[in-house]
């Protein structure tokens, strides 16, 4: 049925607008705290790279795992509000 597929459809857009806004937010705190990518991946024990690809806006693929572990190196929490 399409319009089940236009739903899931539609369901991944909103999911992947929604860790892209996070990855965002993350990347705002970052800057406003003078925090540079390699401290970043010290902080999460991780590597520049995969702070990289976090990031970068032209990724669809983010792992939710690694923006839970920004957001706790942020001494944050992954429900961060979205509202900006």
């Amino acid at each position: 049925d399409n319009t089940v597929q236009e739903s899931v459809m539609h369901k991944g857009v909103q999911d992947i607008v929604h860790l892209r806004a996070l990855a965002s937010k993350i990347g705002k705190a970052m800057k406003a705290n003078a925090i540079a990518r390699a401290g970043m991946a010290r902080r999460m024990n991780t590597t520049r790279s995969q702070i990289g690809k976090l990031m970068d806006p032209t990724t669809d693929y983010i792992e939710l795992r690694l923006l839970s572990r920004a957001a706790n190196a942020m001494n944050d929490r992954p429900g961060l509000d979205l509202a900006d």
